[in-house]
């Protein structure tokens, strides 16, 4: 797949398996409790990218899980969450469609606006469009207008864009896309459709609901920043592995619906989601390596939600932004396949093969409670 359509497919595919309950799979015991619900002993947190006991974070209460790894990453984007409290926004247009609720529009300009406090420092952006619709037509004429004198990421013409609303292009119930436009894709732009045959979704809280909703479109916008990194690339979004790049998007999506309208605890949802899924597709352990070009499994978004969350707290934020533009740089191959390996030594100070193990290593320890 182009890399220019990598991140769009892989968002859509992503939010749908977080968006619906997946079917139950009888198991030998139930599942541990989610989260730990208790902090580690002070000296545990000494030496990662955040201190959890800043005086900045006050009262806020931090996820703990297995090991330091929660809590700290938690820190980090609380403390960029307050940092950021006064912030400009960039100007947001929501254009809906008549079937779409203005209680969802509303959540779409706050989700946008949550997104961009959270994490849009990591990027030059001037505007957020969002098209949100229930009617395929009102899709396809709104999207060709919106996009008209601006080129599309993938060079392609809306018409043939996923979830356009237009004739014979492909549809996913009630996914997200995301596209950068204008020069240097400074112009920041996502959609949705759901068509009458799934007007459920408007209503149906397992399916879109608030937190989903939140989560969908501050994931897209998230995208949008990797892609704008990777534009003059000759490698794209797909050389440092699918599981990165959804993960990321995954974990900041999550966080900013938590900081708005919740649920706050989040990130035991993605647990349950994770333990959910990997009985689904029959996965007793979590090797991240076997996802990173794998477009079938659904495992790729909480599961990269995990080893995210593990590089925050050892690397800091900043840090999962600025990688985009130094293993971009530098492919065996340029534009062919995973390539993130050459620097790992560079940029995480271990190899590859010693990455993978520790990440593999924290994800399934927090399966397993």
């Amino acid at each position: 797949m182009p890399a220019s359509r990598l991140v769009a497919a892989g968002a859509v595919a992503g939010l749908l398996a977080v968006a619906v309950a997946l079917p139950p799979v009888a198991i030998a015991a139930p599942d541990p409790a989610p989260t730990v619900k208790a902090p580690l002993a002070k000296e545990k947190y000494a030496g990662l990218a955040c201190d959890p006991f800043d005086r900045r974070l006050g009262k806020t209460v931090l996820n703990n899980g297995i090991g330091p790894e929660a809590r700290v990453a938690a820190a980090c984007w609380q403390i960029e969450w307050r940092a950021r409290a006064k912030a400009p926004v960039p100007a947001i247009k929501v254009y809906a469609s008549k079937e779409f609720p203005a209680s969802l529009v509303a959540r779409i300009k706050k989700a946008t606006a949550a997104g961009h406090r959270l994490f849009g420092r990591f990027a030059d952006v001037r505007s957020y469009e969002v098209l949100a619709s229930g009617d395929g037509n009102y899709s396809c004429s709104k999207g060709e207008s919106i996009v008209q004198g601006r080129a599309l990421l993938s060079e392609r013409p809306w018409s043939d864009e996923m979830n356009s609303g237009c004739k014979g292009s492909y549809y996913a119930p009630g996914g997200w896309t995301s596209t950068i436009l204008g020069p240097g894709g400074t112009e920041y732009f996502s959609w949705t459709l759901i068509k009458p045959e799934n007007k459920q979704m408007f209503t149906d809280s397992n399916v879109l609901g608030p937190a989903w909703f939140m989560g969908a479109v501050s994931h897209e916008f998230a995208h949008s920043i990797q892609m704008q990194r990777s534009v003059g690339s000759t490698n794209g979004q797909e050389s440092m592995g699918r599981w990165f790049g959804e993960g990321q998007a995954q974990y900041l999506g999550n966080f900013a619906a938590g900081l708005t309208i919740g649920p706050s605890d989040i990130r035991s949802a993605q647990l349950r989601q994770l333990r959910e899924v990997m009985r689904e597709e029959k996965v007793r352990s979590i090797d991240l390596e076997s996802m990173e070009n794998d477009w079938q499994t659904q495992l790729v978004y909480p599961a990269g939600y995990f080893a995210y969350e593990w590089l925050v707290a050892h690397y800091g934020a900043e840090a999962t932004f600025t990688w985009w533009d130094e293993w971009n740089s530098d492919c065996e191959r340029p534009g062919q396949g995973i390539c993130w390996r050459a620097k790992s030594q560079e940029l995480y100070g271990m190899s590859a093969d010693a990455l993978l193990a520790k990440l593999n290593a924290y994800v399934n320890a927090q399966v397993k409670g």
